[in-house]
């Protein structure tokens, strides 16, 4: 018990002073308890906190004072605690290093959840990803892209980048290039184009379907639609737009190329008959 000795002057220490201590110690465990659930009560009132940041917030609160009530404790007995506090400062400033980004991401989910700005099944963008947020936790925000694939975004890259919520508004715009040969008004032709794609299925009324003229050539018309449908209901609706649109310029006597995406190249004059 050479160290004890080495720690304590035990000449000093009386049995009170060792009552005390268990008491003190005793009181820090029973306020770690009920701080502990204190910070569960209080993420209440923040219901955009995911239960893992909440559970380890908890825990940091719980564990520091128990820690403090044995630094009162160790202060109490007269304890040499100079070798200690240069070995718990060593140790603090080697895990600051090595938690440093572990830290940074968990500082920035508390700020991300705490503010409510992205929500489970809300689709982003981030950093060229473009996903359905599946995961909120203390590392990262989980996102499933429309290809099958699973990515973590790092919290701090969420806060330092700036990035697209498809979802916020509840509609999301998206155009679709309609390229016809034509040798009459342009208004009768857009007229079938913002119809037939206004009254397809999926196609949101609250937001008027639109469409401009791009380009005129000779016999060429560029027109870009542009039609409002559910942010995640993207594929669907629109790939059901472009064939609505085809189909009614078909009918109505028009050739014609509808494209989604728009293309960033022009693309050639349908082939003459």
């Amino acid at each position: 018990m050479d160290w004890i000795e080495s720690l304590f002057d035990t000449s000093k220490i009386s049995g009170w002073d060792a009552l005390f201590a268990v008491l003190i110690l005793l009181v820090g465990i029973v306020v770690a308890h009920f701080a502990k659930r204190a910070v569960h009560a209080l993420a209440t009132k923040f219901p955009g906190l995911h239960p893992e940041l909440i559970s380890l917030t908890a825990r940091i609160v719980k564990y520091a004072i128990i820690l403090l009530a044995i630094g009162i404790d160790l202060a109490l007995l007269g304890a040499n605690i100079q070798p200690l506090l240069a070995a718990v400062i060593l140790v603090a400033a080697i895990g600051f290093l090595a938690l440093r980004g572990i830290a940074s991401n968990f500082g920035a989910a508390v700020i991300i959840q705490s503010r409510r700005s992205i929500h489970l099944g809300q689709e982003i963008e981030v950093l060229g990803f473009i996903g359905t947020v599946k995961q909120l936790n203390s590392r990262a925000v989980v996102i499933a892209t429309r290809d099958g694939q699973t990515i973590h975004i790092p919290n701090v890259d969420i806060l330092s980048n700036p990035w697209v919520n498809h979802s916020e508004m509840g509609s999301r715009r998206t155009s679709v290039e309609v390229r016809v040969v034509l040798n009459e008004p342009v208004e009768r032709v857009l007229a079938v184009i913002v119809d037939s794609a206004a009254e397809t299925h999926g196609v949101h009324k609250k937001h008027p379907t639109t469409a401009i003229t791009r380009s005129l050539s000779t016999d060429l018309a560029i027109f870009e639609l542009r039609v409002w449908h559910a942010p995640l209901n993207e594929p669907a609706t629109v790939s059901a737009v472009v064939a609505s649109v085809h189909e009614a310029l078909d009918a109505a006597g028009y050739r014609s190329t509808v494209v989604w995406p728009v293309p960033a190249q022009a693309l050639t004059v349908p082939a003459q008959p």
